[in-house]
Formats: C-alpha cells, structure tokens, sequence
C-alpha cells in the first residue's frame, strides 16, 4: 500500500492544478470583464487601454493566485491532519474545540441580543439567574460548599447585570 503513496500525491497535485486554473481563469476573467466595463461606460476614459497596457501584471496576477490556490488546495489536508495531531498530543477532542467555537459564536449571538433589544437581554439574565440558582443547589453535593458557593456568586452577579441591563434597556427605550 506505500508503493502506490504517489498515485495520491499525483491525484492530488492535479486536482490542485485543474481547481487552480479554473479558480484563477475566473478571477481573470472577472478583472478583465470589470475593466472592460468601466471603459465602455466612458467613465474613466484613460481605462480604455489599460488591459493592454497592463497585460504584463495580468499575467503575474494570473501566477500569484494560480499559486495561492494550489498551496491552499494542497495544504489543505496537510493542515487538517496536524491540527488533529496538536489535539492529540494536548488530550483535546475535536468535539471539545466544536464546542468552544460554538460558544463563541453563541456569546456573540448574545452580544448582538443585548445591542438590539438591552432590556429584554436584562430580563432574560434574570431569568437565567433564577434557573442557575435552582440547577446549582440541585446538583451540587452537599459537602461541596466551594462549589455551591462559586455558582451562587456567579448567578448573583448575572443577576445583577441583568437588572443593570433591564433598567438601562429600560432607559434607552423612553423618549
């Protein structure tokens, strides 16, 4: 099965090439035809030869982004499979780094909430503060007293930015 690693590497290559010289044969295209555009609007006169006269650097950008994409596309795998590695080698699920991304997504989500609608934000923390309360005193075992401790100053202060955000929602909305 090692003999045959360079039929993948092979295959890989190509995709690579075929995928960056369509990518950039787009790109191309695109600059030409905007440049196209905007000299037969007339509204830049002195770009009605400009794709001639710049032919030169059409070329080299044709180069850079037909390189940019086959290290990007040949990469790619390379990429992956050390970022699984990394996790690997610090004991970190995929799933782990998931969730914490999905968490950030998450607070800014809740950020955009609290900009849009500050006092209905503050009236869900109060809310959240009440059912973090319960939650904490039913889970927590009865001889973990750090713990309860630390979740009820945590829902203390939720609490307390959630009145603070109600009332100034509150103030905001009054004209």
């Amino acid at each position: 099965m090692h003999g045959y690693w360079w039929v993948a590497i092979a295959a890989q290559v190509a995709i690579a090439v075929g995928l960056g010289f369509v990518t950039t044969l787009v790109i191309f295209f695109l600059n030409a035809l905007g440049v196209a555009v905007i000299s037969y609007s007339g509204i830049h006169q002195e770009l009605k030869f400009r794709f001639g006269k710049t032919f030169g650097l059409s070329v080299l950008f044709f180069l850079v982004v037909f390189a940019l994409v086959n290290g990007v596309i040949i990469s790619i795998p390379f990429i992956a499979a050390g970022y699984v590695r990394v996790l690997h080698a610090m004991g970190i699920e995929v799933t782990q780094t998931l969730v914490a991304v999905a968490m950030i997504v998450i607070a800014y989500s809740a950020y955009r909430f609290k900009k849009a609608k500050q006092k209905l934000y503050g009236i869900v923390e109060i809310i959240f503060t009440a059912v973090s309360v319960v939650v904490a005193l039913k889970t927590t075992p009865a001889n973990n007293h750090l713990g309860l401790a630390v979740a009820l100053i945590g829902a203390m202060y939720v609490g307390s930015r959630g009145f603070a955000n109600y009332y100034e929602g509150k103030e905001l909305s009054q004209p």
